[in-house]
């Protein structure tokens, strides 16, 4: 892979309520370079893009509370600057 310590432009937002995804995709981003925020809630997540522009949040579909889909819609109309992405389920971990 190309050099990864180079900081790049960019806040990304990672919202999972599951920790270990949550971890695993804020690393994955830092790794490329870019400023890592994580929420674990849609909540969370507003509160923090209220309080720094975030160009792109990865946002899961399932939480508990206010779901990924409501968080987009709120992104859309409150934040429409800010890319987002709902990883697919099929992203997630899954028990046999």
């Amino acid at each position: 892979m190309a050099n990864m310590e180079q900081q790049v432009a960019g806040l990304v937002l990672v919202v999972d309520d599951d920790e270990g995804v949550r971890r695993v995709l804020s690393r994955w981003a830092a790794d490329m370079g870019y400023t890592v925020q994580a929420a674990a809630d849609a909540d969370s997540a507003l509160d923090i893009m209220r309080e720094h522009p975030v160009d792109v949040a990865l946002v899961d579909v399932r939480m508990p509370g206010h779901d990924g889909i409501w968080l987009i819609e709120q992104v859309g109309r409150l934040f429409p600057e800010t890319a987002w992405c709902s990883p697919p389920v099929s992203w997630k971990w899954t028990r046999w």
